[in-house]
């Protein structure tokens, strides 16, 4: 698959009021957190059926500079997050979780950089 994305955004999902488009409407006093990818981002999606329905199972790997203290405070422990990704100079965006079905965020560390998790499920393909 090919690198989707060399820029996100993210924030908490509590911080939004609505999705429009591909914006996200930030409540007062809140705003997304811009970072740049340090490596090529490369999402995983798999499908699970069951009698349920079918289930897609989204995953990706963000590796971005070593982040603040402050930063994995607000985003560690499987946070509920809604991701924006995009390509520098390009008005395609793909934005991952909603207010209700948020994405989930986890957190590892590396010696050079930081990685993000981002997990997602969904009755509704991501990719």
């Amino acid at each position: 698959m090919k690198q989707i994305a060399d820029i996100f955004e993210i924030t908490p999902s509590y911080n939004v009021i609505a999705l429009s488009g591909t914006d996200l409407i930030m409540k007062s006093g809140y705003q997304v957190d811009k970072f740049i990818l340090v490596n090529e981002a490369r999402p995983d999606q798999k499908t699970s059926v069951s009698d349920a329905g079918t289930l897609y199972n989204f995953e990706i790997a963000l590796a971005i500079d070593k982040l603040s203290q402050d930063y994995i405070e607000k985003y560690n422990n499987n946070r509920p997050v809604i991701l924006v990704l995009y390509r520098e100079n390009t008005s395609d965006r793909l934005i991952i979780g909603t207010i209700d079905n948020p994405a989930r965020v986890t957190i590892e560390h590396s010696v050079d950089y930081d990685i993000l998790i981002i997990k997602f499920s969904s009755k509704t393909t991501v990719l």
